[in-house]
This record gives C-alpha cells, structure tokens and sequence, in this order.
C-alpha cells in the first residue's frame, strides 16, 4: 500500500469554499471512482488557508497514475490554490494495525 498525503496553501474565502461545496463533492465522487483508492480522508485549517487529503492507494503504481492523471492536474492548476506539495509515503501494516489504523483487513498481520 501506499499513502499519499496532499497539503494545498489556498488563497479562498470560507464563504467562497461554501459556495463551491457542491463542486467539492462532485470532484470527491471522480477522486472515489480512481483506481486502487482505498479510501481519502478530507482534511482543513482554516486559520490557516490550508487543505488536503490523506488518501490510501493498493499500490505506488495507482498512487502514481493518481499524481501523473487529470483529477491532480486539475487540482494543481487551481488559481486559487497558491501551493500544492504531494508526498508518498511507505505504510508500515504491522505497527498500522497496533494502533486500529483502517486499513483493509487482508492487510493486517
């Protein structure tokens, strides 16, 4: 498995990100329809104008397709997002399942 978290340095207003929470959820239903995602967490600071996601893929090969395909081009040519940093990160399943971590349960030592 692979972890990809995204954080986004945006320039929108709480009342603008209001506006646009339709638009939202349709891009999270293409995001859900992406190959070997397993599942995103949606995560916010509006104090401090920052998004992102924490999305957990089958493998780096779909993580990959994900930052290399058109739903992450969109999000990166945003004019209204100022800076967006993608990282992947290896999953350590055993230490994972310790602590409840959801991942899926085939994966789990």
């Amino acid at each position: 498995m692979k972890l990809l978290q995204i954080n986004i340095d945006h320039k929108i207003t709480d009342a603008e990100f209001a506006a646009g929470r339709g638009a939202t959820k349709d891009f999270g239903k293409l995001i859900a329809q992406q190959p070997g995602l397993l599942w995103k967490i949606w995560i916010g600071d509006s104090g401090r104008s920052e998004v992102g996601g924490i999305y957990l893929f089958e493998d780096e090969r779909a993580a990959r397709a994900f930052l290399d395909g058109p739903l992450f081009a969109q999000v990166k040519a945003n004019p209204g997002f100022k800076r967006v940093d993608a990282k992947l990160f290896d999953v350590d399943e055993e230490c994972s399942a310790i602590t409840r971590a959801p991942l899926p349960v085939g994966a789990r030592a």
